[in-house]
């Protein structure tokens, strides 16, 4: 019986792609009362449609963003550059977002 190799590394990568398709797919579709109960109840008039045009685009992205992430864990050796690319700007984000760095959305 012969052993997989990269088996956990594949697993996790299917996992992670899985949560990003779901997740794209509920930013994409997500309409103005979705986003007040997903957004714990802000005022009304923070939720645009500036806002939920520009959650879409992100839906977009992150959709696109899954759908490499399911093709890199078909062979996690050959596309290492995409699982590179994926926690590079995981990284980012989260460095960005704790310094306070992300934008505001107050002048939506």
């Amino acid at each position: 019986m012969e052993v997989q190799p990269y088996r956990a590394l594949r697993m996790a990568l299917r996992v992670f792609a899985l949560l990003t398709l779901v997740g794209s797919l509920l930013l994409i579709f997500s309409d103005r009362p979705l986003m007040l109960r997903v957004l714990v109840r802000p005022p009304e008039s923070e939720v645009s449609t500036l806002l939920l045009f520009i959650v879409r685009e992100m839906g977009g992205l992150f959709l696109m963003f899954g759908v490499l992430l399911f093709l890199a864990s078909r062979d996690p050796v050959r596309n290492v550059a995409i699982i590179l690319f994926g926690r590079s700007t995981f990284a980012h984000s989260i460095l960005r977002t704790s310094s306070g760095d992300a934008p505001s959305y107050s002048w939506l």
